[in-house]
């Protein structure tokens, strides 16, 4: 019975948790103070249920097939089925979810299944090894990542107008290391802010994948964020008496996915940031360098297609900012998009292509080649405009 919920959330990568008080039977003293149980609250079942991945309502095709696809009726959902080789749409209502797999409570899927089905991929869907191999999530092929076409973003406050970004065009391809750099004021972070779907344009297009985003709903921008991307800030966000691999989890946690492959799965993105010898430890027994890495574990355990870092070197020293941007940097040569704001040079001096920002616009795109690991970066290799 949960006896009390508590205020003061926390939030975390946009995931809000609430402190609750919950009654449970202990009667042989297993459960000790100061020990951790994990528990799970059963509000319905139902046997013999006809079930599927919960990706599959999440795919969409390509544009022109998903326009000639007939509007379900307003209970029903469109999953899209393989048949003869080519998606074909399928109206059912749904029913109890998990958070893993949802019950077809009407219609037909034909890859449906009555048995507990292994999450898989939709059709349409791209794989990298990403952090233990799991399916990216699906991609419009031959789209860049991202695409900004005249972005613009507004802000008003009563008569008073700001035009934090004046036109901004961008093309983004899969792999690319990007820092963001411009004085405080430039737009730097309300293109970054844009980029991670956390705000809307006030007017442009921005398309993801190859699918136009700019005018999703909050709910739908959320789910975006949760399939394609992971960020990193410049303070760390960990929870502070919880242990390394329960803080990666935690994204999987509110994802649905079942104890055993939510710690393996976390375990190994600790083990890819090279903190497999401190799975147990806690943010207070951990250096500002270990600290930032158990971020970047969390940002990558969803396997996210694009890693956004807001100044993540910013409250590290000098020699542990470079072994963070080399870590970022071994990333993106797998495959993996970052794209990162930064203050300083020398950090950009790690990219392979530097974007300046002044009033709203990009005044620069320079590519370059990235100083080596284990070179210190050329003094005034970038400046930043004022």
């Amino acid at each position: 019975m949960i006896r009390q919920i508590r205020n003061a959330p926390q939030s975390v990568q946009n995931v809000v948790t609430y402190d609750a008080v919950i009654d449970v039977d202990n009667p042989d003293l297993k459960l000790r103070p100061g020990m951790t149980a994990n528990v799970t609250f059963t509000y319905a079942e139902k046997d013999d249920a006809l079930k599927f991945p919960n990706a599959a309502l999440r795919f969409r095709p390509p544009a022109e097939i998903a326009a000639a696809a007939p509007r379900p009726e307003r209970d029903r959902r469109l999953v899209w089925v393989l048949r003869d080789g080519k998606p074909k749409p399928v109206a059912i209502r749904t029913g109890l979810s998990d958070g893993s797999v949802t019950e077809v409570a009407e219609g037909t899927c034909a890859r449906a299944t009555r048995s507990s089905p292994r999450r898989s991929a939709p059709p349409g869907t791209t794989c990298r090894p990403l952090s233990g191999g799991r399916c990216s999530g699906p991609a419009m092929a031959g789209a860049p990542l991202l695409r900004l076409e005249d972005v613009t973003k507004i802000y008003r406050a009563g008569e008073v107008e700001v035009r934090a970004l004046a036109g901004v065009s961008l093309v983004v391809e899969t792999g690319e290391f990007v820092a963001i750099m411009g004085a405080s004021g430039s737009g730097k972070s309300t293109l970054m802010h844009l980029i991670g779907c956390l705000d809307r344009p006030t007017s442009g297009r921005y398309l993801l994948e190859g699918r136009e985003v700019s005018g999703l709903n909050r709910n739908a921008l959320a789910e975006v964020r949760n399939r394609t991307m992971g960020f990193v800030f410049q303070s760390f966000n960990l929870l502070a008496r919880t242990s390394a691999v329960e803080n990666v989890e935690l994204p999987l946690v509110y994802a649905g996915v079942p104890a055993a492959e939510r710690k393996r799965r976390a375990a190994e993105a600790l083990r890819q940031v090279g903190l497999g010898d401190r799975l147990e430890h806690q943010p207070g027994q951990m250096s500002g360098g270990q600290q930032q890495r158990v971020a970047i574990a969390r940002a990558l355990v969803g396997a996210p297609r694009l890693l956004l870092a807001d100044e993540p070197t910013g409250n590290l020293d000098s020699r542990t900012s470079g072994e963070v941007m080399a870590l970022l940097r071994g990333l993106s040569e797998a495959g993996l998009t970052v794209v990162l704001v930064t203050h300083a040079p020398d950090i950009a001096t790690w990219t392979s292509r530097v974007l300046q920002l002044k009033d709203g616009l990009v005044v620069s795109d320079e590519r370059q080649a990235p100083v080596p690991v284990g070179q210190p970066a050329p003094a005034g290799a970038i400046e930043v405009r004022s």
